[in-house]
Parts: structure tokens; sequence; C-alpha cells
């Protein structure tokens, strides 16, 4: 979903940026909810039947580990049909909750309560700019014995494989998530503090993982979290306030990590 950045113009997204400033012409295969297994098959299908001089393959720290290991669940369960199935995960209380059209109206009615993990970034002009995040690093964004790790790592050794047997150069980009890369910079609310771990400002552990698989590959890696974490120290709005995703300013510092690496 970084990749395919459905929230902001497509000739702002890094992918349309790059291409704008090496005069090449690129094609965005990313895609809300794959992963890297799933683009494994659209780098097969698709994106090296364009043949390619250079392939870009965006990790993203917020749930490709957690997503790769649904996708081996689900090849475990024989490939059963895709579903979304909310309800059966609810309590009977949630779900009458969710139903109940009485429940509903007084439900929208009453003042929403505050944003947990939220506080504000000065902006380079002097103001401050609200933030909100959606969580703070843990257990499913760290490789160490996660059963995501080894489907994600075998994913990449294919695809730099297949590139590699075609001459094609092959990029691993990682951009990490909202809070490690803007986080430091937030005056935080107090309500937010206590919620914050030591390691959701650290550097990420995914990163230095995949770092290491890419020097065994023999592959580029650019890890997009110093890039994007100065420019917040800045005052600028790398991420939407109140999304997960890069905003136009950050695909901007994607752009100028990759423009020299694909010229």
């Amino acid at each position: 979903s970084f990749t395919e950045a459905g929230n902001v113009d497509e000739a702002q997204t890094f992918v349309q940026r790059v291409a704008q400033r090496t005069g090449k012409t690129a094609r965005n295969f990313g895609r809300a909810g794959y992963m890297p297994p799933v683009e494994l098959v659209v780098l097969r299908r698709y994106a090296l039947a364009m043949e390619p001089g250079v392939v870009v393959w965006q990790i993203a720290e917020a749930n490709d580990l957690e997503e790769s290991a649904k996708y081996a669940r689900w090849l475990e369960a024989g490939r059963p049909p895709y579903r979304i199935t909310i309800e059966q995960d609810l309590s009977r209380g949630d779900a009458w909750r969710r139903r109940s059209p009485t429940h509903r109206l007084y439900d929208a009615l009453r003042a929403p309560a505050p944003w947990p993990l939220r506080g504000s970034l000065a902006s380079a002009g002097g103001g401050a700019l609200p933030m909100r995040f959606l969580t703070t690093p843990d257990r499913r964004h760290t490789p160490e014995g996660h059963p995501g790790w080894p489907v994600l790592a075998d994913a990449l050794r294919a695809g730099a494989a297949e590139c590699r047997a075609r001459d094609v150069r092959l990029i691993v980009l990682f951009v990490p998530m909202k809070i490690r890369a803007v986080g430091p910079h937030v005056r935080w609310a107090d309500e937010a503090r206590p919620l914050l771990g030591g390691e959701a400002l650290g550097a990420s552990p995914f990163a230095a993982r995949l770092d290491a698989l890419c020097a065994q590959l023999d592959v580029a890696f650019v890890d997009a979290t110093a890039a994007l974490s100065q420019a917040a120290a800045e005052g600028v709005a790398v991420y939407l306030p109140f999304d997960t995703h890069l905003a136009p300013e950050g695909h901007a510092v994607v752009a100028d990590l990759l423009t020299p690496m694909v010229e």
C-alpha cells in the first residue's frame, strides 16, 4: 500500500517522481494488502514481462511480517476462498452492538474518546501539526522467531534469483512504521506517554535483518528511516497526519534516495 499510495496523487508517488527525474518509464505494481510472497507472483507474472532494467521491491515494517505469516497459513489450509469475516471474530455482545440501530445512534451521539497515541509535530513554519499513530513496534514487527520471516526471506531470495537471471538490477526499499520515523520528534499528549515503548523510537531489528539478507544476496538495500526521520526533525510531515502511510513529502524523500540508484 505504501507503493500503490492510493491516498496521494499518482504523480506525487515516489514511483512517478523517480521516473520524472530520471526520464525513465515506470510501472507501479504496488497493491494494498499484498505481501512479499504475493509480490513474488506479481514480479514473475507481470513486472519481469515488462523487461525492466531496475526493480524496486518495497518492504513495509508495519505489516509485511504478519501478512507473510498469514499467507503461509492460507497455503497450509489448502488455499480456501478469501472472505471478510469480521462478525465471526466478535463476541455476541459486540456483534449485537454493531447491529443494533439504537446502540449505534447513542454511540454516534456520545463525545468520542481522544485518540490514545497522539501528539504534535512542530512544523517548519512555526505551527504544530497534529499527529496520530496506530501502534508501536512489538513482536509482530521483529523478525527474530517470527513465522513470517522465513516466508518473506524466501520470497526475496527467489525474486533476487529471477532478477539476476534476467540481468535486472534489484533494489530492496524498507519503509519504517510512522512512529519510528516521526515519533522521536513529536510532542506527545500526556495520555500517550505510558503507551510508548523504548523500541518505538529506536532502530528497527527488521531493517537490520533485511540489510543482512540483502548483503548475502548481493542486492542493494535502502532503509528510508534516517532520511524520513531527518525530514520530520525539520518540521516536514512525511507521513499523513491521521494515517499510517507516507504523505507527498515522504514520497519526495524516498524519491531522493532512489533517484541516484536508478539513474
